[in-house]
């Protein structure tokens, strides 16, 4: 399993954060969960507010590949310690 999450708009929109993650980064569960949520993401939720963060989740498993967005208030909580910032160097 390789997962990828971005943060997408904000102020600087070509400013993305990006985080990187496999198998042996993730323990089982959370690797589980994002799973979970990415095959499942939220149907909808919010309007769109202006210069506000969404995460863009990109799993890649069993040869498939499959993309999911969410606000932060969407994103499953056990998920949120895993959301890039700005300060997280690009894989």
């Amino acid at each position: 399993m390789r997962l990828t999450i971005r943060r997408v708009g904000g102020q600087l929109p070509t400013f993305q954060p990006t985080r990187v993650m496999t198998d042996g980064d993730l323990d089982a569960a959370t690797a589980e969960i994002a799973r979970s949520f990415v095959r499942s993401p939220p149907a909808g939720g919010s309007a769109p507010q202006p210069d506000s963060f969404r995460y863009v989740f990109e799993l890649e498993d069993d040869g498939g590949f499959t993309t999911a967005s969410a606000t932060f208030t969407e994103v499953p909580e056990e998920l949120r310690a895993l959301l890039p910032t700005p300060a997280t160097k690009r894989n």
